[in-house]
């Protein structure tokens, strides 16, 4: 014998559905439907983007006790040029 679905279930089911629905969005660099979520670029404009996008744009962030990749130029002394 096969187990029905109550009427409780299916409406349980289709509110599911619709929050799974609402969640998507149209990522902003691939074009993607997918789960996404809102990203600022440039501490100016906020877009949608889709995890593996938003991995993507994240800069490399320094471990404790690294620096910059930038080199100090040293300007020459004045005995350097004579």
């Amino acid at each position: 014998m096969t187990d029905r679905m109550t009427a409780a279930e299916w409406e349980q089911m289709k509110s599911n559905v619709q929050k799974i629905v609402a969640s998507l969005e149209i990522c902003w660099k691939c074009q993607c439907v997918a789960e996404c979520a809102k990203h600022i670029i440039g501490n100016v404009v906020m877009v949608w983007l889709c995890t593996g996008c938003a991995e993507q744009m994240e800069r490399p962030r320094l471990q404790e006790g690294q620096t910059p990749r930038r080199t100090v130029k040293q300007k020459a002394s004045a005995r350097d040029l004579l």
